[in-house]
């Protein structure tokens, strides 16, 4: 039998995880894992329904890895995320650091945001939404 290259087998145990995983917190561990292998450190998963139009909503989320009390100022932050805002208008993933360039068309909340995450040593990143159809 012959040795599949590294990221199918990386995408191979991501799948096999998942459909063994029996609710999101197991399949966030899952994810999280594949995240390590593929040397990304920390996760987040935020959700939003797609029936709501409005974008500002604060979106609810589970972290991995995060710093502790990340979340002690998050509920005044988390409606101006420009990586979340980009990733939602597009429905594609988005680099961070494609987002910063752009700082000086960002609105005064924006960059309070980036510094709010700054400060937490969340500087870099990609957000990446999945549209899950039928689900609220």
């Amino acid at each position: 039998m012959s040795r599949l290259p590294v990221e199918i087998g990386v995408l191979h145990e991501l799948c096999e995880g998942l459909g063994k995983a029996q609710d999101i917190e197991t399949s966030l561990d899952v994810l999280q894992g594949t995240l390590h292998t593929l040397g990304w450190q920390k996760l987040v998963y935020g959700w939003k329904s797609l029936e709501t139009s409005d974008c500002a909503l604060q979106v609810p989320v589970l972290t991995r890895d995060f710093p502790a009390n990340w979340d002690r100022n998050w509920a005044g932050h988390s409606a101006y995320d420009p990586y979340f805002h980009l990733a939602y208008a597009t429905k594609r993933p988005v680099l961070w650091s494609t987002v910063r360039k752009n700082e000086e068309a960002m609105n005064s909340k924006q960059l309070d945001f980036l510094h709010y995450i700054d400060d937490l040593g969340l500087v870099d990143g990609l957000t990446v939404p999945v549209c899950v159809y039928g689900r609220r």
